[in-house]
């Protein structure tokens, strides 16, 4: 099917199926701009949930929170025989 095969088809088809498509189009691309809308809402809601408090570099708070993720991150010593 051509380019101008579809258009010739779209242009023959019943006025209450092109109205039905519309609609459906109109719906889809509404919900899909509501879901692109909550997804950037989502991202720039968190996107500083690490920000200042772990951004002190030099500070004690900063330290403790780096030595904190190196034991969580860190794999156990294997065990010495006796």
């Amino acid at each position: 099917m051509t380019k101008g095969d579809l258009f010739r088809s779209w242009r023959e088809l019943p006025e209450e199926d092109r109205r039905t498509f519309e609609c459906w189009a109109k719906v889809n691309a509404a919900i899909g701009a509501f879901a692109l809308l909550a997804f950037v809402g989502i991202t720039l809601a968190f996107n500083n949930s690490l920000g200042p408090r772990y951004a002190l570099a030099g500070t004690s708070k900063a330290a403790a929170f780096a030595t904190a993720a190196r034991q969580i991150l860190q794999p156990p010593a294997a065990p010495t025989s006796p």
